[in-house]
Parts: structure tokens; sequence; C-alpha cells
């Protein structure tokens, strides 16, 4: 099974991340952030699609989706409708939406491969792209999480899941 934690920044998606494979025995895959050159965004789709019992930290095809859109050229290095269709149909990841709580502030946590260009573009369309996160937590999101919520009832629905497919 493959389970995607998905959401703006500072939710919660690391450490929930990182208990549930520790929990589960899965690989603990984290964000590798924007693509930093052309093509490097199907390579990444192509190895994350190989990798089983792994829960990843974003994945792809979600988080370039939503966070494309604030590029100058949106169509550079998307996924394609075909990784799309495939990731979303045949052995469709358990998904999670880290959601921040009602009224807290978004904040972006600052990671090495960050420029100056990609941390304005996500100061200026923070709303945007929380609002895309939750039309797109409607249609996919298993659940939603908040920091602070017991990982317990998150852990008990997945392993009922892993029983109900053996």
């Amino acid at each position: 099974m493959r389970i995607v934690l998905e959401g703006v920044d500072a939710t919660g998606k690391t450490t929930l991340g990182q208990h549930l494979a520790r929990e589960l025995n899965y690989r603990y895959q984290p964000s590798e952030g924007p693509p930093r050159h052309t093509g490097e965004m199907a390579a990444r789709i192509a190895r994350y699609q190989r990798m089983e019992d792994t829960v990843f930290d974003r994945h792809p095809i979600v988080s370039q989706t939503i966070y494309g859109v604030m590029r100058p050229n949106p169509d550079e290095d998307q996924p394609t409708p075909l990784d799309i269709a495939e990731f979303y149909s045949r052995r469709c990841p358990f998904f999670i939406y880290c959601r921040p709580s009602p009224n807290s502030k978004i904040r972006h946590t600052i990671k090495d491969y960050d420029t100056k260009e990609h941390l304005a573009l996500i100061e200026k369309n923070q709303q945007k792209i929380l609002d895309l996160y939750d039309r797109w937590a409607l249609s996919n999101a298993r659940l939603v999480y908040r920091i602070g919520e017991s990982f317990n009832p998150i852990l008990a629905m997945i392993r009922k899941e892993l029983e109900d497919r053996d």
C-alpha cells in the first residue's frame, strides 16, 4: 500500500508520515520539492510509481499539479495526463489531507532547495494553494488530519484496510 500525505507546509505531514512509516514498517519518502531541471519531475514520478509500502510526504502527481499553477510557465514539467490517470486509477494510494487548523496562519517551512523566486510565489499564492488543496481533498482524501490529533485512529484505519486487502 502507498500512503500519501498532502497539504500545505507546517501541517504535520512529516511527523505523521514518520510515525506511520515506523508503525507499519514502511519506507518514508520525504518531499523532494519543486523540480530543479527539465525532466526531473518525469523521472521522479516514474521512480515513485514503483515504490510500494511507502509513506509519501507529498507525491509529485498531486503537489506538482497544485503548486505548478503558480509558476510563470505552469505547463513546464507537469505530470502527463497518462501519469495522472494511472496514479488515481491503478493501485490508488491511501490519501491523508493534512490541513491547517481554522484561522491559523499558513506558513512555509524553508528548505535547502527553496529559491527566492519560489518563496515569493508561495507567499503571494498561499490562499490559492490552500483552496486548491481543499478542492483536491474533497474528491480524494480518505481522511483529514490536523496537528495535535491522535495518530491512533489513522493507524487503525490503515491497518483495517490492509487486513481487508489480504
